[in-house]
């Protein structure tokens, strides 16, 4: 099949992303097969001019993966960060929601919010997403089992009700969400109205290359308040600290303001209050801020409570360095981890993710080493694309972006 020549940067243009051409040529193999048509560059000529078929398109390059309560932490500390905010100043919080994929997050920080005690007129959620179609289903509020996979589904009693084998969320809910279609590198639509309190942007930069995350970075610091939080994805806290912010420091959420508004000379958004009598020795681990496969796999099975020791781990440190900015030392401390032992495979994530962009064949090496231990990685596959995007090996990067969405597939599969 033939492609035409605009068709690549149209959808890099439109994603972000550099998407291989024979990737490209089997999501419109799959296109054409589920539009039982055979003339393939007819297609491939118009649909540069067909809107609706184009997002169609890349509905099957663009791999939506969410669930309800997906990253709770974060979840909790937004909506901590919001219930103060909104008790400080009596103005409604806005929250932002990106790429919203299926609904799935912007209405769990709606329930997240409702379960603060704040009223309907207190907040507002804006979703938004490239994918109409996705936008379609989110609209409709209707989901399915594999939307419920989070440890504590007590909410769906609080906020669903069952309808046939799927869920309906209560209109409450829908009705704190408005959905628009949109590209994180377009979002000057969005800059018409009041100032985002709250960003979430989780697991999306990671698909990126340095540039593009860049650019997508600015464009969310524009939408937000000098002193708002945006929370990001765990394997992404490197890239936004490289790009104009800073991180919180709080434990599991992911949590960053603009570098000026952490400056010790102006002040700092106030960090949502710890629970009652909590110990900090009594803190949850934090392999929490690593992907859920690479604490699985990754890092040694928690002892017994008599046996656990205070302070965190090696690994546990060596992110909460990272996580503070501190990349030096947790280099110089994963190494040591490495050293000692070659097999971790969330030790070897972690020195790729913290690694400057001039050292980009020494991130390769142990991004391939993490796959090595674990082939199912889906963050170190995600960044091994990036790099090679970057070196112009586009083809080996669609192959490991197809790996990736492979392991997403499965894993909604068996949830």
């Amino acid at each position: 099949m033939k492609l035409d020549p605009r068709l690549a940067p149209l959808v890099r243009a439109r994603t972000g992303l550099a998407i291989a051409d024979d990737m490209l040529g089997r999501a419109i193999r799959q296109r054409l097969r589920e539009r039982q048509e055979a003339d393939a560059e007819g297609y491939v000529s118009r649909i540069l001019d067909d809107e609706a078929e184009f997002a169609d398109l890349l509905d099957l390059l663009v791999i939506p993966e969410t669930w309800f309560f997906r990253d709770p932490q974060a979840i909790a500390h937004a909506a901590r960060f919001a219930q103060e905010r909104h008790a400080r100043s009596g103005v409604p919080v806005r929250l932002l929601s990106l790429p919203c994929s299926t609904g799935e997050e912007p209405y769990t920080l709606a329930m997240a919010l409702f379960d603060t005690g704040l009223p309907a007129a207190a907040f507002e959620v804006t979703a938004v997403d490239i994918n109409e179609p996705s936008l379609e289903r989110a609209r409709r509020g209707l989901y399915g089992r594999n939307s419920f996979r989070a440890r504590d589904l007590s909410f769906r009693d609080r906020y669903f009700e069952p309808q046939g084998d799927r869920q309906r969320l209560a209109e409450r809910v829908r009705n704190q969400v408005r959905f628009r279609q949109g590209n994180i590198l377009q979002l000057g639509s969005l800059r018409d109205g009041t100032a985002f309190d709250v960003v979430l942007c989780r697991n999306l930069l990671i698909y990126f290359d340095d540039q593009t995350q860049g650019r997508a970075l600015s464009h969310l610091a524009a939408l937000m308040h000098d002193d708002g939080l945006l929370c990001v994805g765990s394997s992404e806290m490197v890239s936004a600290m490289r790009h104009g912010f800073a991180s919180l420091g709080v434990a599991h959420a992911s949590a960053l303001v603009k570098r000026q508004a952490a400056a010790p000379e102006q002040p700092r958004p106030h960090p949502p209050a710890a629970p009652p009598r909590r110990k900090a020795a009594a803190r949850p681990p934090a392999a929490a801020t690593l992907p859920a496969r690479l604490r699985a796999r990754s890092l040694p099975a928690p002892a017994p409570a008599s046996l656990v020791s205070a302070g965190p781990s090696p690994l546990e440190e060596a992110q909460r360095l990272a996580d503070a900015g501190r990349g030096a030392e947790a280099e110089t401390l994963l190494r040591n981890v490495l050293e000692a032992d070659r097999g971790q495979a969330g030790a070897h994530f972690l020195l790729a993710l913290i690694l400057p962009d001039a050292r980009a064949a020494e991130a390769e090496r142990a991004l391939r080493q993490a796959l090595y231990l674990e082939p199912g990685h889906y963050p170190a596959l995600c960044r091994l694309a990036l790099i090679c995007e970057r070196a112009g090996r586009l083809d080996e990067a669609g192959r490991l972006r197809e790996r990736a969405a492979r392991i997403q597939t499965r894993a909604g599969d068996d949830a």
